[in-house]
């Protein structure tokens, strides 16, 4: 869930926050397995935005297991989009000088 802090931070994009959340894990909150790494949480942190707390889910589950169900499904349904290259367009130019 650190990739939102970094964007804001380094490459100063800040969405305020992720839009989606999906997290795969083994273990359950009460066992305190999850270090606070709870979607509850995240959104208290900022890192996903509070008026989207309808698209978050946990999936309780082996990553073996679920990823390739998730991935097939993503693919199979999202239309390809066009390559932002935010790598070329903000930090290729500091070295072409």
């Amino acid at each position: 869930m650190q990739t939102q802090p970094t964007l804001a931070q380094i490459l100063d994009i800040n969405k305020g926050g992720h839009d989606y959340f999906i997290q795969v894990t083994t273990d359950a909150p009460q066992w305190g397995g999850l270090s606070g790494a709870t979607p509850t949480e995240a959104i208290s942190w900022g890192k996903i935005r509070s008026e989207e707390v309808k698209n978050h889910v946990v999936v309780y589950s082996d990553a073996t297991i679920a990823m390739p169900i998730i991935a097939g499904y993503v693919m199979s349904e999202k239309k390809a989009t066009k390559e932002k290259n935010i790598y070329t367009r903000i930090f290729l130019p500091m070295y072409q000088n």
